[in-house]
């Protein structure tokens, strides 16, 4: 230890005396002061020295009291952070005789308390309202109306035990109940300035009115919740009325009074007949079901239930029959279908709309869409049509509507167990197609060729071996009498369909359960072919398309490349050099619904290509023939040059039914033409005839 500053006389306090001017004594030494550090002057320095054994070099403490039990006390005075010391605290507020910034006592003591304060939209807060003190203030909650735009209102709050539960963790609940509280009430109707829902006025009272009103004021309702002015509601209750004929529902009763010339009310509000005694004591029936009784005997108020009644048919078209006790009902059943025509099926019907026309006085006739009957080939239809949407083909009912149970379509299709004979298929379902569904079922077409012409397809209806169902096709021919080979019908899991008489099912279904049985065919559509993507494109319906329309007046365009036919043109190369080209091509044809195709045929001009080669010159047609070694197409001529008026050439037969083939015949040998005799300028060749489509 060693002393600095000048060293006071004496070390205890009371025995010095010298100048009267005040000397602090200094010392340092290698540690803090301690408690037991006592033989030193009040107000005396401790410097803490170089490498000490407690605090930090540089510490400066200083001897400030003594205890009652002798220690001493030593206040610290020094800083030894990397900034000046804390000596004051700026607080957000400041209420006298409280400062901002806050500054400690004369001992260094702030007292910083905590406070719950009345709501003022600070919701925490520092405040000084003392010297030396400041406040961490919480504001308690408030009441608002209306969900609050901000944070300000929030605060502290306690709960009425009567209205909420509150656990040691704070957690919140409504006593008594688990859902929401309500804070507001739903009501059937109201009238301004009535509201809907009502919710609670600024005390959360809502108030509840019984009220009476005429009958109808509440909207057929006997009671209802209204509400007519703000935090308000009434219940209802309608008055009665006199209706005529038994009410078909309870939005007549209501409030009522009676006559007291002919009924007696007591104070319990029992009616009585005036009089008393019932009516009649008993009603017999035809027929009882328990807990009804035969006979039917009154109420104890006379009163025997009488209802109309309207049940399924059960061989009895009317009867009165009990089902409860006091009651019968006058029964008529309803109608239903029958094999024979017996009174005892009869019944009560209605009649849809548009299929039939009732007059004032019931008459009923078939209406429009009741006379929907369509016969098409091989068959009839009825309530039937279809519709092309976005490349889905839907068969649907005749009006466009989906069919079902109540509105099936029907099919009048040959029986096939019964030659000569019909049978009614009912229809309860929509049948639906998307194009895609078809890929890779080719109907014939030439492998490898796109027909980007539109050509027509033909929706058709199959049914099965056991003649009591109909499952809708798509077919490249109109004329099919029965269906194809098992191995000939397509459906969306078997790309069967690659012939032209084969059919392609809407459904998956098991082909051999399909095939040859008698089909209807019902319409037409249109579509092109993709090779790229075996894909069959529908072209847009217009008036030629549809249910019982087959586009027989319209004029279809053969394609380049089909059926045998060289890839640029129309002819078959047949192992020939080159196929002749023409400058004018048109190669129509049309197609009737007994399946008869009509050429119109124009090949004309020098197209910049003779023919060459000794082989017979084929012309290739859209669709194969039934029938070979006829001349069906007698009317064709050409010539193949011009000298001498030409040599004449006329289109004959077909020269199999397992081609697409009409041979062009020379006037002059009688012999068929070969690809090498068509090298004149001049040749042209043009026909019109026809010929029956398939085997």
């Amino acid at each position: 230890m060693r002393k600095l500053g000048i060293p006071p006389e004496n070390l205890q306090p009371g025995r010095y005396v010298g100048p009267n001017f005040a000397v602090t004594p200094c010392f340092e030494a290698k540690r803090r002061p301690l408690v037991l550090d006592r033989d030193y002057a009040l107000l005396s320095l401790w410097r803490v020295s170089f490498s000490p054994t407690s605090g930090t070099e540089g510490e400066v403490w200083q001897l400030v009291r003594f205890e009652s039990n002798g220690d001493a006390t030593w206040r610290r005075i020094d800083y030894s952070g990397a900034g000046p010391g804390l000596d004051t605290v700026t607080v957000d507020n400041v209420t006298a005789p409280g400062v901002n910034p806050v500054d400690p006592d004369g001992v260094g003591d702030m007292d910083i308390l905590g406070a719950a304060v009345a709501n003022h939209t600070v919701p925490v807060e520092t405040h000084s309202r003392a010297l030396n003190t400041f406040n961490v203030e919480v504001q308690v909650a408030t009441a608002r109306t209306g969900a609050p735009g901000n944070k300000l209102d929030a605060g502290l709050c306690s709960f009425d035990d009567t209205a909420f539960t509150v656990d040691a963790d704070g957690y919140v609940s409504l006593a008594g109940g688990l859902g929401p509280a309500i804070d507001s009430i739903d009501v059937d109707f109201n009238t301004a300035p009535g509201t809907d829902p009502v919710v609670p006025s600024g005390t959360g009272v809502v108030s509840v009115f019984g009220n009476v009103v005429t009958n109808g004021t509440n909207a057929a309702a006997p009671v209802a919740t209204h509400s007519r002015a703000a935090n308000q509601l009434h219940i209802d209750v309608q008055l009665a009325t006199a209706v005529t004929g038994a009410p078909g529902d309870n939005d007549d009763v209501g409030l009522c009074s009676f006559d007291d010339t002919m009924f007696t009310v007591d104070g319990n509000g029992f009616v009585q007949l005036i009089g008393g005694g019932l009516a009649f004591d008993s009603i017999t029936v035809d027929n009882v079901t328990g807990p009804g009784v035969n006979p039917v005997v009154p109420s104890g108020a006379g009163l025997v239930t009488i209802a109309g009644a309207a049940v399924a048919a059960h061989s009895i078209p009317i009867e009165t029959h009990s089902r409860a006790v006091n009651a019968y009902n006058v029964e008529v059943q309803y109608a239903t279908t029958a094999a024979t025509t017996t009174a005892a099926d009869s019944g009560i019907c209605h009649f849809k709309a548009g299929e039939f026309v009732l007059d004032a006085n019931g008459f009923v006739t078939l209406g429009a869409a009741g006379k929907s009957l369509i016969t098409v080939n091989n068959g009839a239809v009825a309530n039937l049509g279809f519709t092309l949407s976005t490349q889905t083909l839907t068969v649907h009912a005749a009006d466009g509507t989906a069919l079902s149970t109540s509105n099936p379509g029907f099919v009048f299709v040959e029986d096939p167990a019964n030659a000569g004979q019909f049978k009614t298929i009912e229809v309860t379902a929509n049948q639906v197609m998307v194009n895609t569904e078809m890929d890779g079922n080719t109907f014939g077409i030439t492998s490898g060729v796109d027909w980007g012409q539109d050509l027509p397809l033909y929706v058709y209806a199959m049914t099965n071996d056991s003649s009591n169902a109909i499952a809708f096709a798509i077919g490249r021919v109109p004329n099919l009498v029965v269906s194809p080979a098992a191995a000939n019908i397509g459906d969306p899991s078997a790309a069967n369909a690659d012939i032209e008489m084969s059919l392609y099912s809407f459904d998956d279904i098991t082909e051999a359960e399909w095939d040859a049985n008698p089909v209807v065919c019902l319409g037409s559509l249109r579509a092109t072919w993709g090779q790229a993507s075996t894909r069959w494109t529908f072209t847009a319906t217009d008036s030629e398309d549809g249910l019982g329309r087959f586009n027989e007046s319209r004029e279809f365009v053969m394609p380049v490349g089909q059926n045998g036919a060289d890839a640029a043109g129309y002819f078959e190369l047949n192992g020939g050099t080159t196929i002749p080209v023409f400058t004018t091509n048109a190669p129509k044809y049309y197609v009737s619904r007994n399946g008869r195709c009509n050429l119109n045929v124009f090949h004309n001009g020098d197209g910049g290509q003779d023919g060459a080669g000794a082989v017979v010159m084929y012309w290739c047609a859209p669709y194969l023939a039934r029938t070979t070694g006829v001349n069906d197409t007698s009317m064709g001529f050409g010539q193949i040059n011009a000298a001498a008026g030409g040599i004449q050439v006329s289109a004959q037969a077909f020269q199999t039914d397992a081609d697409h083939r009409i041979q062009l015949d020379r006037s002059d040998t009688g012999s068929s033409t070969n690809l090498g005799d068509w090298t004149n300028g001049a040749r042209y060749w043009e026909f019109d005839g026809s010929y029956m489509i398939g085997r």
